[in-house]
């Protein structure tokens, strides 16, 4: 019992160091207002049949594009990536998060 509930306590504490860091990355991201990025989040829209458009944020940090939020979806897209990427790899980036 002992051993289950120390495993139990890690786990939570793995589980707020990962929400508190994903609410920094949100935190510090910046709304998209460049129409290239609009463009291409309606589209993913359209393509996976959302009834929203969700947000677009940039983040400075380096980190791997993620989906985030129930009541207030965005797509979370590193501001190095953005010139990498041509339309269609940026909007396959989209579609899939």
């Amino acid at each position: 019992l002992l051993m289950w509930g120390t495993i139990c306590g890690m786990l939570l504490i793995r589980l707020a160091v990962g929400s508190w860091r994903v609410s920094r990355v949100r935190a510090s991201a910046r709304f998209s207002s460049d129409e290239r990025i609009v463009r291409l989040a309606r589209e993913a829209a359209v393509r996976i049949g959302a009834r929203e458009i969700p947000s677009v944020l940039i983040a400075k940090q380096r980190v791997a594009p993620l989906a985030l939020g129930i009541f207030r979806p965005a797509i979370v897209v590193p501001e190095s990536l953005l010139s990498d990427l041509s339309d269609e790899e940026l909007l396959d980036v989209l579609v899939h998060e």
